[in-house]
């Protein structure tokens, strides 16, 4: 059941902007109450965590950050909305944020959809403002091109690859694979045209990404 008036939680390092979002909080008809903390730790350390209706946390914070912060096991217990402010473009951490019962994410820049979100949030929905949404169709339009390009490879690149991830040298892949040196290195100049990296530190990146993902 909804409540009339809420207790707002803010947890944000920088106090002007905390101050902004608490003043922007207090117009709102349904507040009851604005609780601002500096860091998580000052959060965990809060008598009354369960009077908190509604939590806002920047994902940039002095010691332990926003996403570990809402991985604490008594936040993850608090079944109240969890909004994840940003201040830059990390789309990785959209979803570590969410996966961690973030139930919204906007970056700090879009602070003017404060008031819709919160309204989003209340009803028991889940919101991205429009600019994230952006960013997230594109993280993943870029992971389906490198997904592609890894499928481009044939069996005997992919075995090279693999073999290069692992540390070995051009001379022990062709020693390991019962081939000349020399066709290994045409192999490995064969995956770094079709995974688009033009050095080793970059194809070991790609892969990484491709491995995290």
């Amino acid at each position: 059941m909804k409540k009339d008036k809420n207790t707002y939680g803010i947890v944000d390092d920088d106090a002007n902007f905390r101050n902004t979002i608490a003043g922007l909080l207090r117009l709102r008809k349904d507040t009851a109450q604005v609780l601002d903390f500096s860091c998580g730790e000052e959060l965990l350390k809060y008598p009354y965590l369960r009077d908190i209706d509604f939590l806002i946390v920047d994902f940039r914070l002095p010691g332990m950050d926003g996403i570990a912060l809402l991985g604490e096991q008594i936040i993850k217990d608090l079944a109240i909305p969890k909004l994840v402010l940003s201040g830059f473009d990390a789309e990785k951490k959209i979803f570590e944020a969410l996966k961690h019962g973030a139930t919204g994410y906007m970056f700090k820049e879009e602070l003017y959809s404060l008031d819709s979100i919160l309204e989003t949030l209340s009803q028991g929905g889940a919101f991205i403002t429009p600019t994230i949404a952006l960013r997230v169709a594109t993280f993943f339009k870029d992971i389906k091109k490198s997904t592609e390009s890894f499928e481009d490879l044939t069996d005997r690149e992919t075995q090279i690859l693999g073999e290069l991830s692992n540390g070995y040298s051009p001379k022990e892949i062709a020693d390991t694979l019962k081939i000349s040196t020399q066709t290994v290195r045409a192999h490995i100049k064969n995956i770094y045209k079709k995974l688009e990296v033009n050095n080793q530190i970059q194809l070991f990146r790609k892969v990484k990404d491709k491995t995290f993902l």
